[in-house]
């Protein structure tokens, strides 16, 4: 984050191939057309792939008249940082590292976009079709006060110089890319499913081979097979069940009147009918959510063979496995614990 004496340096500035002003925000509440998410992609793209020796920056809430006079009127809206970068996540590659915050001068709030010298492996490229103003596959950098599309000279020399950066400065970026992913984890705001998919592809990048196969599997589901998947190793996915070789129903009229919780409460005082058992939670991450985001899905039970659960079971004999909603929760939140201890690790 820019200081005062920092943000009073670059307001006196003109805008150049490092900085530019904005007397407002992109106008993304009316964007059905993604004319201005076009607009602020090519603007990330630009500035990340300019040659430079120092962090570029878009400062919002200036306005610049033909003859270079500044006003200040300051922000009329803010949006927050996650949401710029959903914008650009899936639209281009490599994925740049870059971030918003407001900022306070003098009793006005100015949005400040920064873009960081990163050591790309190659030059960022938009990677979809169909964006007003962008072609899918072209190098844009800042020529001069423009954005400009690279030509095959261009690009070369913008991959010369991401090639010569220190890799400091790649390290950092890791360092950055680490610290983002934990944070949407913590703030929980997005879907598991959706941030692992992200993990996943910066494991494939970084040719990280067991973050990548840990991604792989809360993706795909969990595959019980050899003892390293055991008890131990797989802890996280594992939670205590009901199971009994009994089929609960609940008689059409008292539905509405027996909670979920009572049904529990039942099942474990009927030691007879009903124990705790361990139960591995195999299911794909998109089938968990699934299951989370019904509403009639407070308790759900399986039908399995018993010689998976009591190895002095008969051969054919079945068995029900109950499963509450807060059990799925619970597994849930340990998978994405799970998650943050991995990229922790890194």
């Amino acid at each position: 984050m820019v200081s005062n004496t920092d943000f009073e340096n670059l307001i006196s500035g003109s805008e150049s191939s490092i900085l530019d002003f904005k007397a407002e925000f992109y106008k993304f509440e009316n964007d059905s057309n993604l004319k201005e998410t076009a607009k602020f992609v090519k603007d990330v793209v630009s500035f990340s792939n300019t040659i430079r020796v120092t962090t570029s920056y878009i400062i919002i809430g200036i306005e610049v008249d033909t003859k270079g006079s500044k006003k200040y009127p300051g922000l009329k809206q803010n949006i927050d940082d996650a949401i710029l970068q959903d914008k650009v996540k899936d639209k281009v590659f490599p994925r740049p590292i870059f971030k918003y915050y407001p900022f306070l001068y003098n009793g006005t709030t100015f949005g400040v976009l920064e873009f960081p010298v990163v050591k790309y492996e190659i030059p960022i490229i938009v990677t979809v079709k169909g964006l007003h103003g962008l072609v899918d596959g072209v190098v844009y950098f800042r020529n001069g006060s423009a954005n400009t599309e690279a030509k095959s000279l261009e690009v070369i020399k913008i991959a010369d110089w991401l090639r010569s950066l220190p890799d400091t400065i790649k390290a950092a970026s890791f360092n950055a890319i680490v610290s983002a992913f934990i944070k949407r984890l913590a703030v929980g705001e997005e879907k598991l499913s959706t941030v692992i998919a992200d993990v996943l592809e910066f494991a494939r990048n970084q040719h990280l081979q067991d973050l990548k196969l840990f991604c792989v599997s809360q993706l795909q589901g969990i595959t019980p097979g050899p003892e390293e998947m055991g008890e131990n190793e797989m802890k996280y996915r594992i939670h205590d069940v009901m199971v009994s070789p009994h089929q609960i129903t609940v008689n059409q009229h008292y539905r509405g009147k027996i909670t979920h919780a009572t049904i529990k409460s039942e099942m474990e005082k009927d030691k007879e009918g009903f124990i705790k058992h361990k139960f591995l939670f195999i299911q794909s991450l998109v089938q968990i959510e699934d299951f989370l985001s019904r509403p009639d899905t407070g308790l759900i039970y399986y039908e399995q063979s018993s010689k998976s659960i009591f190895e002095d079971s008969a051969e054919g004999e079945m068995i029900y496995v109950y499963i509450f909603k807060e059990m799925w929760t619970s597994v849930y939140t340990n998978i994405k614990q799970r998650v943050i201890d991995e990229l922790i690790k890194l």
